[in-house]
């Protein structure tokens, strides 16, 4: 809902589409004790972003980026070199797919140690900070 006003016990608050001049705004909320925890999203590959305003005052920031997740389905039960090369040309497949579409972070998430250890050590994958968490959307109900 855009522009929409939500009354609270004190203050009227409004969301909007982000604009251009909002990013002074948004840092200055990112630096309020975000900037030590994760580093502050860009508008690139969005789908939607928002700001919320109090009294002319941006005092919340959200952006729904377009994920993508890099899954590999390996048979077990083929040789330790055929499973690292079949490796080997679905990340450089995920890479090519992801610049192609001209998206910037590519996510894995891995319940595999070593094959963690693997993806930072020779694909340049970087652990994240936080709790991975999903919300399941059907039929376009939130």
């Amino acid at each position: 809902m855009r522009d929409a006003p939500f009354s609270g016990k004190v203050k009227l608050l409004t969301i909007r589409p982000v604009k251009r001049e909002d990013i002074a705004g948004i840092d200055e909320v990112y630096r309020s004790g975000h900037d030590n925890v994760f580093s502050l999203p860009d508008l690139s590959n969005q789908i939607t972003s928002a700001v919320v305003v109090k009294e002319g005052k941006i005092i919340a920031f959200g952006v729904v980026k377009i994920f993508s997740e890099a899954i590999a389905v390996l048979d077990l039960r083929e040789s330790k070199i055929d499973r690292l090369q079949s490796m080997e040309m679905l990340m450089l497949e995920a890479v090519r797919g992801c610049v192609e579409a001209g998206i910037t972070q590519l996510h894995v998430f891995s319940h595999d140690e070593g094959l963690a250890k693997i993806l930072e050590k020779h694909y340049e994958f970087k652990p994240v900070k936080g709790i991975a968490l999903v919300k399941e959307l059907s039929n376009g109900e939130g």
